[in-house]
């Protein structure tokens, strides 16, 4: 399942639109701030609306709360796409022969909700029941 899921990415990932809009723009990097990183490394998947976009790059341990923080790089085209509000959260993809952890971004709708300024740090969540805790069920 993982092995069709990562195919079909790669095979998107290749189209001749996604390689002409990629041509000449360089990744973008927005850091998420982690309270646990579970399975996390450097290299791990960073995925938005189901579309791989880029991978995690250094993962940095903190003394204060929040515990860590993830650097990402992502294709500008995806990064275009973040707005205040977004957030990431760690998921495992498991399937029957292999499993992989990726951080998953989520972005909220568009209203009310403006582009993502340089510099801002996204929350992240270790998995999506500490994201429904913290909005108190709710979720923009």
């Amino acid at each position: 399942m993982i092995a069709i899921y990562l195919l079909v990415t790669v095979f998107i990932q290749l189209s001749p639109y996604n390689l002409v809009a990629s041509i000449g723009t360089a990744p973008e990097q927005v850091v998420v701030q982690l309270s646990e990183v579970h399975d996390l490394k450097v290299g791990s998947p960073v995925v938005l609306d189901g579309k791989l976009v880029g991978s995690i790059e250094r993962i940095a341990p903190k003394v204060a709360e929040p515990n860590y923080e993830v650097l990402l790089e992502i294709n500008a085209i995806s990064h275009a796409q973040l707005r205040e509000g977004t957030v990431a959260i760690v998921t495992a993809l498991v399937g029957q022969l292999q499993s992989a952890t990726i951080l998953e971004l989520i972005v909220p709708d568009d209203s009310g909700h403006r582009p993502l300024q340089p510099g801002t740090r996204l929350i992240g969540y270790p998995s999506f029941s500490d994201l429904w805790q913290a909005d108190g069920g709710v979720v923009s």
